[in-house]
């Protein structure tokens, strides 16, 4: 049979007129975003492989504007090309038009009438308005047909149906020939190839080859080459005329119509027409897929050489079924040949560009089919002589499809257990089913009860169930290559029952009225409680419901129940519910941002209150992300408000739960409450709002307000830092090294992210000579590497040196300076005291000298190599203008100066050392940070450094502790005991100081000690002063006997402290003595009215400081019984010697209390220094001690 073009004569209303002339274009070696920036301009794209090229369909006008944009497009298919394609050779077949297609489809169902049966499954538009009694498409009256391919082919058997389809848009008629090839070949074949008999016979094998009729007459008949889209009337006025009509059939598929890769304009080549399904032809195919009982199927395209797969409608949606979709989508990929060596690519449709509204997605999504697009060749028409080979390389692919029901697959028949009729069940394959984007149950039919499940090879568990039956489950379902598993369900029917139950308020236990119950499984109409809370659901069938509860003002709950004639109460409680409404004006503990910009709080356009949140301002290529992670005690619904205003079917607002993309929207849309159901358990919560290439619309932002969740947890303490101590202090010995911790606590539930730096100190700023001004010019923000700082003008100078930064030597950075009032001609300078000798007047300190240009700008400063490392002094200067930039000192009449600090890297020993420097503490838990001291190389001295502490704990972001290391050549003592006259529980307490009876003055210049020291204070300096002690060392050749008191080498007075630490006067430092050591060191603690003691050893010195701490053992101090144990494991001094004569004996009370008894104040008689003496003293604290001695050697 041969095929050749007619050309039409009849008139065509103004269809030539608005087709110019058009060639197809090539951009070789696309950018990154070269593809959104041209679809977005509106040009007509007629294939993209990313960083290859991108095909155009374009005009002489169009072809100019793609140069003037940078792009290099060649002409790869002129007009001529196309229409010598369509020509018809001597002895080839060409392209067949509307007539020639009919034609012969008649002839197939009237030749091979057992197997074939035509369908006219609906009308084109071109034919509703002919029929509407418009002839100007009489031209056009043409029908969908869909020819039919089985055995008894009059009759819908229980046999799976596969569907090719051609030709959706206009301008791919290879796709309508390879669809009649392969319909041929199945013919021809019938009948002696054993497997396409056997197909034939199993199956239901359905053609629908031209979908676009209108469009492919357009095409045909050399009207417009590049038509694209069917006849639809979009401006009404009841003729065709070119661009501003027509809509893309497949854009116009009803799953996820009107999202991204479509248009809402009717001009452009993917306008989706005005609303899902609006267009006859798809109404024709979505009523067939959903007619008949279709297991996969392909849908023809050209071009690009791919082999497609669902989902398409949005980037990285991704089908339950996926891997089984890709299985195949490979294997037929891997049998085409591409035109440049290799096969087809095969992938998910998105992966090329997003697309929605499309027949892949439409047929998966509603029915579970296994649909594929496989886009033809590398041009919308090829050559004629070129049309039988791209359809000879598709047969085998179109072949493997239809087999592909043949083997791993489950299959089998559905059936009531008692009656054997067909039951419509839901068949779930865990694993499968609960991945990936949202896809309508797999069910089995209506007419047979019969299911199948296309799966990759594995073992399965799968239930059954429907509404009246009770569910079965079957594990180690074996699914295999070598065939089909069979299994057969019959399930048993449900005894019906009541169910009842109370819903009430969580908190008060009342009942809550009209509270609505719906059982989401069951075709049951909802039902209210009553005023007591009550309600009925008078007949139900026994099995797992999940029941919606939900009234006014309350949080929606969904719950699992499980109904029986055991089991038909339920009471339901709900909880107040509580709206994320934003009105505190700042976000909760828990809510995290990412993406280019954090979402932020305003009072712009607010759906309920003062306050919503609005998306972060971004630019092109970037996102903006709120989201928050809580644990729902109960399934419910997740509510919210939102608002969008962006450029339409481009820049998007998205919604997540669990990363599953909920919904997105685009352009402008005013606020609107959306609700997804959501199950019990911990959920994670996102709303993004994301930037394509270029274009803003609106006010390229979303708005989010009222959120609503289900019952929650109580939301986790955010994390909060605390310390063990808020500074550090160390003593060392010049050349030694010591090490300290400092514990990091996490007081909050969630966890708390930490880093940790440092920054040394020098000696404190010089005070640099005085500046100032009188305002009008004035510093209003100063930029420089850390620093940020607004302010107004205070009398015309501000110190702020307390805001500083840190920069390295030879590093160059940006200092931008502000003026608040700006006059044209003001005057800069910036000076910096890179030397550190307290003034700005050396050679190159003047970093910025910058007169007559309005005293404000942007500057390059580059740190000198040789800057002395350390804290220095920054000077800024804005005044009125003249012919330099002023002097750093004095006053002008106008304009204003500010002083910060900069600290320069290098210069300094790095003697401090911290580890771990950052990690993560998880809730109430804590860390320990090893702290090293190195005074190796340091002279004596003070040592100042600060510890940065960096972290996620919102109240405290940063904390700084201050950490000193004294470098002291000399005996360090860091002594500890306890006192037993004062010991309570675990320390000492301080009545004395809190009634301000301790002395200021040293008290050990009486008899015993004879101490003449001259220590006295001007008031006690600390509230946890518990008494004075004279501490007193020993420098003897052996051990604690030798240590006689000749072998005294120092004395001093100092504090005692309530937890038994010894300090000199000041309080804090501890007591040093400027002598040497040259034999064995032994420590002796005097305290008036308490035994002596001397260290039970020789004390060493380690990190340059001597320590010793009598309170954890008797066998800290030397002698028999030298101290009492005071509590369990703390040891301390024993009460009682009155005299201080190291014995404790009747003389003690005689001499002493005997004489202070019934006196008040610092008496030696007073031995639990609480001011008084009474008989408490003698009885609790001398005489359990009578006849206990000193071991300190005398």
């Amino acid at each position: 049979m041969k095929y050749f073009l007619l050309l039409s004569l009849a008139f065509l209303f103004g269809v030539c007129a608005f087709a110019q002339e058009k060639s197809l274009v090539r951009i070789s070696n696309p950018g990154k975003y070269d593809y959104q920036k041209l679809t977005k301009e509106g040009y007509d794209i007629a294939s993209w492989a990313p960083e290859k090229y991108i095909d155009l369909v374009v005009d002489k006008m169009e072809m100019a504007q793609i140069e003037l944009m940078g792009f290099d497009p060649k002409v790869i298919q002129t007009e001529e090309q196309i229409k010598d394609n369509l020509l018809v050779g001597a002895d080839l077949n060409g392209y067949r038009d509307y007539s020639d297609l009919y034609n012969e489809l008649l002839q197939l169902q009237t030749d091979h009438p057992s197997i074939c049966k035509l369908y006219d499954i609906g009308d084109s538009r071109g034919k509703i308005y002919l029929n509407g009694g418009n002839s100007n498409y009489a031209n056009y009256n043409h029908d969908i047909w869909a020819l039919k391919v089985s055995d008894n082919v009059a009759a819908e058997e229980d046999e799976p149906a596969i569907f090719y389809m051609g030709e959706h848009h206009a301008r791919e008629p290879i796709s309508l020939e390879v669809a009649m090839y392969v319909l041929n070949h199945i013919i021809d074949n019938y009948g002696t190839d054993p497997d396409i008999t056997a197909s034939v016979n199993n199956k239901q094998i359905w053609f629908i080859p031209l979908v676009n009729p209108n469009g492919h007459k357009i095409v045909t008949d050399q009207d417009d080459l590049w038509w694209r889209k069917n006849m639809c009337d979009n401006d009404g006025n009841a003729s065709f005329n070119g661009s501003q009509d027509g809509t893309d059939p497949n854009r116009n598929y009803s799953w996820e119509w009107g999202g991204q890769g479509s248009s809402g304009t009717l001009s452009s080549e993917t306008y989706r027409g005005a609303s899902p399904a609006s267009e006859p032809e798809i109404q024709a195919m979505q009523n067939l897929l959903l007619d008949h009982h279709f297991v996969a199927g392909i849908t023809y395209h050209s071009y690009s050489e791919l082999v497609l797969f669902p989902y398409g409608y949005a980037t990285n949606a991704t089908a339950p079924d996926f891997d089984a979709l890709e299985e195949l989508a490979v294997d037929m990929a891997l049998t085409i040949p591409a035109a440049g060596g290799g096969n087809y690519t095969p992938q998910p449709s998105w992966a090329l560009y997003p697309a929605s509204g499309v027949t892949d997605d439409f047929a998966y999504g509603e029915q579970g089919i296994f649909s594929y697009c496989i886009e033809l060749g590398t041009e919308f028409i090829p050559p004629a002589g070129e049309i039988n080979g791209i359809c000879q390389d598709n047969l085998q692919a179109a072949m493997i499809l239809l087999e592909r029901i043949d083997h791993s697959v489950v299959t089998g028949l559905v059936k009531d257990a008692n009656t054997l009729q067909p039951v419509v069940a839901e068949i779930y394959v865990d694993g499968v089913d609960n991945t990936g984007e949202y896809r309508k149950p797999y069910e089995s039919d209506s007419d047979f009860g019969r299911y199948y499940r296309l799966l990759t090879d594995g073992i399965y568990n799968i239930t059954y169930s429907a509404y009246g039956y009770i569910s079965q489950t079957y594990t180690g379902v074996n699914v295999n290559s070598s065939g089909q598993t069979l299994l057969d369900v019959n399930l048993v029917p449900a005894a019906t029952v009541s169910v009842s139950g109370t819903v009430t308020d969580l908190d008060t236990g009342l009942p809550v009225e009209n509270a609505t119950i719906e059982i989401l499984e069951a075709p049951l109409a909802p039902v209210s409680t009553n005023s007591n809370g009550q309600y009925s659901f008078p007949g139900i069938f026994e099995g797992n419901y999940t029941f919606r509860v939900y009234a006014a003002d309350y949080a929606t709950i969904m719950e699992v129940e499980s109904v029986s004639a055991g089991s038909q109460v339920f009471d339901f409680q709900l909880q107040e519910s509580i709206a994320w409404s934003f009105e505190s004006g700042t976000f909760e503990p828990g809510w995290e941002f990412n993406g280019n910009a954090d979402w932020f709080l305003t009072t712009d356009n607010a759906y309920d209150g003062l306050y919503c949140s609005k998306s972060g301002a971004i630019g092109n290529q970037q996102n903006t992300v709120m989201q928050i992670t809580l644990e729902l005690t109960s399934g419910g619904d997740v509510s919210f408000y939102r608002k969008v205003s962006s450029e339409d079917s481009y820049d998007f607002l998205t919604f997540y739960i669990d990363g599953t993309l909920q919904e997105q929207w685009s352009g402008e849309q005013d606020w609107a409450q959306v609700i997804y159901p959501v199950s019990a358990g911990i959920h994670t919560f996102t709303w993004e709002y994301e930037k394509d290439y270029s274009v803003a619309n609106g006010n390229d932002c979303g708005w989010i307000d009222y959120i609503q969740f289900p019952p929650m947890a109580p939301l986790p303490d955010p994390a909060e830092i605390d310390f063990s101590q808020m500074l550090v202090e160390t003593t060392l010995a010049p050349e030694t090294s010591g090490t300290d911790q400092l514990t990091l606590m996490n007081l909050g539930d969630m966890d708390l992210t930490y880093s940790i730096s440092k920054q040394y100190q020098s000696s404190k700023l010089p005070t640099y000579c005085a500046a100032g001004g009188s305002c009008d010019e004035y510093i209003s923000r100063v930029v420089f590497n850390t620093i940020d700082n607004s302010s107004g003008c205070s009398g015309g100078y501000t110190d702020f040196t307390a805001v500083s930064t840190t920069v390295n030597p030879g590093q160059t950075y940006d200092i931008t300076v502000e003026n608040g009032n700006i006059y044209t001609a003001d005057d800069l300078g910036i000076w910096i005291d890179w030397n550190q000798d307290g003034d700005f007047e050396d050679a190159g300190e003047n970093v910025v000298c910058e007169y007559s240009n309005s005293g404000q700008g942007t500057y390059p400063l580059t740190v000198p190599v040789d800057a002395m490392g350390g804290e220095t002094g920054m000077r800024i200067r804005i005044k009125y203008y003249s012919d330099n930039c002023g002097s750093p000192c004095g006053t002008t009449s106008y304009g204003e100066v500010e002083d910060y600090t900069v600290w320069v890297n290098g210069g300094y020993t790095d003697w401090l050392s911290f580890n771990p420097g950052s990690g993560t503490i998880p809730g109430n838990d804590d860390v320990a940070i090893s702290l090293g001291f190195d005074a190796t190389g340091l002279v004596e001295g003070d040592y100042t450094a600060n510890l940065l502490i960096t972290s996620n704990d919102t109240d405290e972001p940063q904390v700084i502790i201050p950490v000193t290391m004294h470098v002291i050549d000399a005996v360090v003592l860091g002594l500890k005991a306890f006192l037993e006259g004062p010991f309570e529980l675990t320390d000492m307490h301080t009545v004395l100081n809190e009634n301000n009876m301790l002395p200021f003055a040293q008290p050990f210049n009486t008899t015993p000690w004879n101490y003449n020291g001259t220590e006295t204070v001007p008031y006690i300096p600390l509230p946890d002063v518990s008494d004075w002690v004279l501490v007193e060392l020993r420098d003897a050749p052996g051990d604690a006997l030798t240590a006689t008191p000749e072998t005294v080498i120092g004395r001093k007075a100092g504090f005692i402290h309530s937890d038994g630490t010894i300090t000199d006067t000041d309080g804090i430092t501890p007591l040093r003595f400027e002598v040497p050591v040259n034999q064995n060191l032994f420590i002796v603690i005097n305290a008036r009215n308490h035994l002596s003691v001397i260290s039970n050893l020789a004390v060493t010195a380690v990190g340059g400081t001597w320590n010793w701490d009598f309170t954890t053992g008797s066998d800290q101090a030397f002698g028999i019984q030298p101290q009492n144990e005071l509590a369990p494991g703390l040891w301390g001094l024993v009460a009682g010697d009155t005299d201080g004569n190291g014995q404790i004996s009747g003389s003690d009370k005689t001499v002493s209390w005997d004489s202070e008894a019934g006196l008040n104040g610092y008496l030696p008689g007073d031995l639990n220094f609480d001011g008084e003496v009474n008989n408490r003293d003698k009885n609790e604290d001398w005489f359990p001690n009578l006849g206990r001695g000193s071991g300190v050697p005398e």
